[in-house]
C-alpha cells in the first residue's frame, strides 16, 4: 500500500482557512485519497481503499491542484512510499 508526505504553506487564516480545507478534503475524496495530518496542509496521502495505493498518476494531480491554488506556496510530495513501513517502497 503506497503513499505519500505531503507539506505545503497555507497563507489563509480563521474561517476562510476552514473553507479551503474542506474544500481541499472534497478534492481528495474526489480523487479517492485521504488526508492524515495536523496544521495546515502537512501531513500523509493514502488511497481510501483497504488495499489501494496512490497511484503516480494521482500524486501528479494532487501536485498540479495544490500549485494552482493562489493560497499555496512551497508544496512538497514525497515519492511513493509504503503506508505501513516508510523505510520500504
Amino acid at each position: 500500500m503506497l503513499g505519500m508526505d505531503v507539506d505545503c504553506s497555507l497563507d489563509l487564516a480563521g474561517e476562510d482557512e476552514d473553507m479551503w480545507i474542506d474544500a481541499f478534503l472534497d478534492w481528495l475524496e474526489s480523487q479517492h485519497l485521504y488526508f492524515g495530518g495536523a496544521g495546515q496542509v502537512s501531513g500523509y496521502i493514502c488511497a481510501n481503499g483497504r488495499y489501494d495505493s496512490v497511484t503516480q498518476v494521482q500524486r501528479q494531480l494532487l501536485h498540479d491542484w495544490l500549485s494552482a491554488q493562489r493560497y499555496i506556496k512551497n508544496v512538497v510530495l514525497s515519492p511513493l512510499n509504503n503506508a505501513w513501513y516508510a523505510d520500504q517502497a
